[in-house]
């Protein structure tokens, strides 16, 4: 546990901000490493398919909320979302922040 992998960015040169696809778990320290990558090239996403995010915790939404809020992004729009992370992002408030985009059925583990 605690690896969080950024396959790629789709289409980061179209203005749009680009696209994350991610896998692995998010934690708190995941996040921290992955938003410093972002920042060291200057990222800015819209949008971030997290299918094969197989764990999150509360701690690591809320570092990706403030991330989100911090680099001037309005929403990080989450395709894919497993069901477990889109129900932390909703019991926490922040669908405003990170808005779960086509939740998927598919099964995580989730940690309040």
């Amino acid at each position: 546990m605690d690896d969080i992998y950024l396959k790629h960015v789709i289409d980061f040169s179209r203005g749009a901000g680009g696209r994350l696809v991610l896998s692995g778990d998010l934690t708190e320290a995941t996040v921290a490493k992955l938003t410093e990558k972002l920042d060291l090239v200057g990222a800015r996403p819209q949008w971030a398919d997290v299918a094969d995010v197989r764990f999150a915790d509360a701690a690591a939404v809320a570092a990706l909320a403030r991330w989100v809020r911090r680099s001037g992004i309005i929403t990080l729009r989450l395709c894919n979302t497993p069901r477990p992370l889109a129900m932390l992002v909703a019991r926490y408030g922040l669908e405003a922040t990170l808005a779960a985009v086509e939740p998927s059925p598919r099964r995580g583990s989730i940690a309040a």
